[in-house]
Order: structure tokens, then sequence, then C-alpha cells
């Protein structure tokens, strides 16, 4: 049997790997998939929403949009899209009347992965919001969350009320990829 013969037998070179005679026979590519991910969802309503700005940089990859939400959007007027280089939405950012949202209930920021699955939620509540929250409710205010990429919960910060007493405590709470937590960090909150 002559090594020539054996060549041809074998596609794969010693070190596993296909020659380059074999690799075009193979019908093998080494070339990316496109990625069909759907559009991350809005936490916000979109109903009703146009959009108002564009902008692309010069090699006329789209930037950001800007949109005037529509009346289902609440506390939201506005909503600032930025998109990566793959056209798929990064960071969604909203907006009241004039300035960043400040809500205890809607989102400031999203940022999300490549594949549209949520990394980062920020709420960014007024002081005012939060006494007037902790003065008829115990339940836990949420500043910010984080995901791992799998989606699942990594780190939570959010105010509390200390149990029995009027002290409000800034919390941050990380969690093991198994879902398991523990507060890693608690410090009084002025009111």
């Amino acid at each position: 049997m002559s090594n020539n013969n054996f060549e041809n037998k074998h596609p794969r070179a010693k070190d596993g790997k296909f020659t380059e005679k074999n690799r075009a026979e193979s019908g093998l590519t080494l070339e990316l998939e496109p990625n069909n991910y759907p559009e991350p969802k809005s936490t916000v309503s979109t109903a009703g929403r146009k959009m108002l700005s564009e902008i692309y940089d010069d090699a006329g990859t789209l930037e950001s949009r800007v949109f005037r939400n529509g009346s289902d959007a609440g506390e939201a007027a506005k909503t600032h899209e930025f998109y990566r280089p793959n056209g798929r939405v990064w960071v969604r950012r909203y907006q009241g009347a004039n300035r960043r949202l400040r809500s205890l209930r809607t989102p400031s920021e999203e940022i999300f992965n490549d594949d549209g699955s949520l990394r980062a939620v920020t709420y960014n509540p007024t002081k005012e919001q939060i006494a007037e929250h902790f003065a008829n409710s115990n339940e836990k205010v949420a500043l910010e969350k984080s995901y791992y990429d799998d989606g699942v919960l990594y780190r939570e910060v959010y105010l509390e009320r200390v149990e029995g007493e009027s002290t409000i405590g800034w919390n941050t709470y990380r969690y093991s990829p198994n879902g398991k937590g523990q507060s890693v960090e608690w410090e009084e909150y002025p009111l």
C-alpha cells in the first residue's frame, strides 16, 4: 500500500486537522453563522412609539435611535437605544419629561447581551419616592440587578427596612450560578 493511497482514504492530517487539500473537498467552512436573536423586550410599552431620530457612524452603522413613547409607557416619555456594531440593542435608557427617568417601578437603564438577554437593569428613584414608599410599605426597593450570561441573577442592590425598625438599609446581595445568595455589603441609607 502506498503512502498516497493512505492519504486519499484519510481526510485528516496527523495533528487531527483537515489538510488544505481535503478541507475544500469536505464541504466544511469556518464562516460564522448569522445571529437571528429576537429583539430584546422593552420594560416600557412600545405601543404608539414613534422614532424621533437615528444616528449613524461614518461607515453607515446604526449607533442610536430616540423614540417618543406612547401614552401606555407611563412615566417614560422617551426611549434612547444604543446599538452594538452588529446592529443589536446594547443599552436602553428611559427619559422622563426632560431628564433621566426617576422611578421606583420603571428602570432608568437596561443593558443587554449580544443575544438580546438582559445583562443589567438600573432603577433611579428619588429620595422623596423612597421615603413615600417606606412610609406605606415594607417591600424592598430594587436599585440594580445584574445577570449571568445564562440569565441567572448574579447581583441585586436594593433598599429595605430593617425588621421592626425605621432604619432603611442599602443591601448588595450576590448569587452563585446555582442561585444561592448572600448579602455581601450593607449600609444605612440616609433619608
